[in-house]
């Protein structure tokens, strides 16, 4: 457990809780959100749930001025937010040394990384597809899945059932040869640098951004990626763009996104996705090299710690400036079993660091969505 002592300035990251803002803390102490919800273009607006939290806290911060408006449309008050980019971990880091090319043996394949929670936001009907219509023999490239399926689902075990199936039915309609494989085991956050190592390109059909995208830029790899994100990623990534067209949820895929907003989201055009792929696979060593330095370089300027930390410095320092009292809503209890879980509530709660901010640490099974 790591003990703390006032002055405290504690960063609660990602994902809020209604239990953050009751974690005692010693006085005197600012508590700020680091978190996200929707980065793309159209960005809907937080639940009112995510919104409640951030207003208790001293602060929010956000990624970027998209974000911004939409928790403001979403009723966050618009003097706690600061938007700015975040420090990634990744750069400079030593335990992950430094970033090397994947040399494949003679009679290797093309290897394709997807690195996701299974949802059907995540499009791999349209990926598995393209991928399996554009490579036809076994040798020539493969699509390596490394996946963490949604434990809220009502079924137990029908998301990996699902994905397995759709690879399946897929294989057979498109009647290729081309390798799709599985990997569902967890491991560490530096096992999965090494999975990232061990590929010649990333690949995501996502709606939105997921953290292995960015990770695999900064381990040298080619990125394909779809538009309308919102968040500032290096003009050498491939874009494909979303269809004007959309894929209504179904109450099957409300099973998987019960927290989804909205009653659609974009599709994706299959053609255009094996555009991108083959076009990555035909790089050749020298277009890679320069696509793939330049995309890192990109990050760098904008990600590294020394490029972040002056705004968050600022942020911390004006937190610590405003003299007002932190804003904390109490909910008013009217029974005396309510009044009894607010006590139990109240007790101090122990901290400690998650795996998942750790390298050694296993990774949970949330998806590491980042917007």
């Amino acid at each position: 457990y790591t003990p703390v002592s006032a002055p405290v300035t504690a960063i609660f990251a990602y994902v809020p809780t209604s239990l953050w803002p009751k974690i005692q803390l010693p006085e005197p102490c600012r508590r700020i959100l680091l978190t996200t919800f929707d980065s793309r273009a159209d960005a809907a607006t937080p639940p009112s749930r995510l919104t409640f939290i951030g207003n208790q806290m001293d602060q929010v911060w956000l990624a970027n001025r998209t974000e911004e408006a939409a928790w403001i449309r979403g009723g966050l008050n618009a003097d706690k937010v600061h938007s700015f980019n975040w420090p990634h971990e990744w750069i400079d880091n030593a335990l992950l040394g430094t970033p090397v090319v994947r040399t494949r043996k003679p009679g290797e394949p093309f290897r394709f990384l997807h690195i996701s929670l299974f949802l059907p936001r995540r499009r791999l009907d349209v990926l598995i597809r393209a991928f399996l219509e554009e490579f036809r023999t076994e040798n020539e490239a493969e699509l390596y899945l490394k996946m963490t399926y949604p434990t809220w689902h009502p079924v137990p075990g029908k998301p990996k059932k699902d994905l397995h199936a759709l690879i399946e039915r897929l294989q057979k309609e498109t009647d290729s040869k081309a390798k799709v494989v599985v990997d569902e085991t967890l491991g560490s956050r530096l096992e999965l640098a090494r999975v990232i190592d061990h590929c010649d390109a990333y690949v995501s059909s996502d709606t939105t951004n997921t953290a292995p995208v960015s990770e695999a830029i900064l381990r040298h790899r080619p990125v394909i990626i779809t538009d309308g994100w919102g968040v500032e990623l290096p003009p050498q990534a491939l874009v494909v763009p979303n269809s004007q067209q959309r894929v209504a949820i179904t109450p099957e895929m409300a099973d998987y996104m019960p927290h989804q907003r909205g009653t659609n989201f974009p599709a994706l055009d299959v053609g255009l996705m094996r555009s991108a792929l083959r076009k990555t696979f035909a790089l050749t060593a020298c277009e890679r090299s320069e696509l793939v330095g330049a995309a890192s370089q990109f990050m760098r300027e904008r990600y590294s710690y020394a490029a972040t930390a002056p705004a968050a410095i600022a942020a911390i320092q004006k937190c610590w400036e405003d003299k007002r009292n932190p804003v904390v809503e109490v909910m008013q209890h009217s029974d005396p079993q309510s009044e009894r879980s607010a006590r139990r509530t109240a007790r101090p709660l122990n901290i400690n660091w998650s795996g998942l901010q750790l390298f050694f640490g296993k990774i949970p099974t949330a998806n590491r969505e980042i917007c």
